[in-house]
């Protein structure tokens, strides 16, 4: 059987729009299709309580209200450098592999080089897709990818492919691959897929009870000042300054950990809340409950603008100010509590 995959315009920077006119073939592909590891997910519940105790994937919620857990990857923080643009999982699974000099992690995509292709993302998501662009893979010998813009008649950096394969028998569960960018070979997609399927057959494979920060102690180590603290804040400055935060937490008795978002506050250059409170949910991540009391849980949330009111711009704006503001952070979960408090320098995002 071939599968037909519709590819659509896709933006590296706020990834995949799901909605998409236009679209016109400007190239096909057939593939032999790797040998992956089998997966099936027989319990769901502990399948994304799992991926949400895992610092490798970003669980979220979509428009719908359903999870959906998105790889997270690592690149160079320069974009001349093209070594080291990985999921975290491969990182982790590479004996010796250390992080790029300067890093950056994300929760949806793979930078690439633009002689291969302009990014690359794969997540999990727990419902059927019903977009037409999406084509569901069998675990046939060879697979088909039309190749689809919306922009232009030949293959460019807009050019987009999206993959589903169902990782469940029982329920509807599915990986989704998009790769976007010029290379006519689709050559990423099928490289990547057998590593991709391993890392979720080992979330799959977890014992029934375990404790997080053991499971991923590499991870923590390579990240973090060990051994860890009761709890921990970073930052990464971002495009624009919409910079991204992380850290984590020493697990507290009787606290969600669900719903983590990000708020800053000014009660003057802002009056009141910098961050946008829809914005700031939309992006929130949820970190599931750990199975040992005082585990650790860890969370980043990428893209976190400021926004000023009135004439601060001239003060405080990213283009036209020269000055930064003290502000408030809080880390909260969906409850409204706040996990960590600190106070930070901030410029405001002008559109």
């Amino acid at each position: 059987m071939r599968v037909i995959a519709l590819l659509a315009f896709c933006s590296t920077m706020v990834g995949c729009n799901t909605h998409f006119d236009g679209l016109k073939i400007v190239h096909s592909v057939t593939h032999e299709l790797p040998a992956f590891h089998p997966v099936d997910v027989t319990n769901p519940d502990k399948f994304a309580n799992d991926l949400k105790l895992s610092p490798l994937w970003k669980v979220e919620k979509n428009s719908q209200g359903i999870f959906e857990a998105h790889a997270r990857a690592i690149t160079p923080d320069s974009a001349s450098e093209k070594m080291g643009r990985m999921f975290l999982f491969e990182l982790l699974s590479t004996p010796g592999q250390n992080p790029p000099k300067n890093y950056r992690i994300n929760n949806r995509y793979i930078d690439g080089s633009e002689d291969a292709f302009s990014s690359f993302s794969a997540y999990i998501v727990f419902q059927k897709p019903t977009d037409s662009y999406v084509s569901f893979c069998e675990n046939d010998k060879e697979v088909t990818l039309g190749v689809y813009d919306s922009w232009e008649h030949k293959l460019g950096l807009n050019s987009l492919s999206v993959l589903a394969i169902k990782i469940s028998k029982a329920h509807e569960i599915y990986l989704l691959i998009h790769e976007q960018g010029i290379d006519s070979q689709r050559a990423t997609t099928f490289a990547r897929l057998p590593s991709i399927m391993r890392a979720i057959a080992d979330v799959v494979e977890l014992p029934s009870t375990y404790r997080a920060e053991e499971q991923y102690r590499r991870f923590y180590q390579l990240f973090f000042d060990y051994p860890l603290k009761d709890k921990e804040l970073k930052r990464l400055p971002g495009i624009q300054g919409r910079d991204t935060f992380y850290g984590y937490f020493k697990v507290q008795p009787q606290t969600n950990y669900e719903g983590v978002n990000i708020r800053i506050t000014h009660p003057v250059y802002c009056g009141g809340e910098c961050t946008l409170g829809y914005e700031r949910l939309n992006k929130a991540e949820y970190l599931g409950k750990p199975y040992q009391d005082f585990d650790f849980l860890f969370f980043l949330i990428e893209d976190n603008a400021v926004y000023l009111t009135g004439n601060y711009d001239k003060d405080f704006g990213i283009f036209s100010g020269t000055n930064s503001f003290d502000a408030k952070l809080e880390v909260l979960n969906a409850d409204g509590e706040v996990l960590i408090e600190s106070v930070d320098k901030f410029k405001g995002w002008e559109r």
